[in-house]
């Protein structure tokens, strides 16, 4: 699948999407798996998948790795990977993102 999440220069929101694409997150970073994900409130699981939905919405990641690692929060898109978001990690950080669903 190809990238749906595009960045937005003067946030929030973070990233805007067509209603109805679905979006697959990943981590990366040298032990970095994802922990916890929720999109407009409810849970999502693995394979990590949610579908954007119309309007404002937020998205919340929670990233389990080693203590000062770099760490990745990343759309999977087509086998490839791209960044949304890169910091050196600590205990029980949380990245929160506005994304704005996009009529087509």
């Amino acid at each position: 699948m190809a990238c749906k999440l595009k960045r937005l220069k003067h946030p929030p929101p973070h990233f805007s999407a067509a209603s109805g694409a679905s979006v697959t997150l990943g981590a990366g970073g040298s032990a970095a798996v994802l922990a916890s994900v929720v999109y407009d409130g409810q849970a999502v699981h693995a394979p990590w998948t949610f579908t954007v939905k119309p309007g404002r919405t937020v998205l919340v990641v929670v990233v389990a790795n080693q203590p000062g690692e770099l760490t990745q929060i990343q759309e999977v898109c087509n086998g490839s990977h791209k960044v949304l978001e890169e910091f050196v990690f600590g205990d029980g950080d949380a990245s929160v993102f506005v994304i704005q669903g996009v009529e087509a």
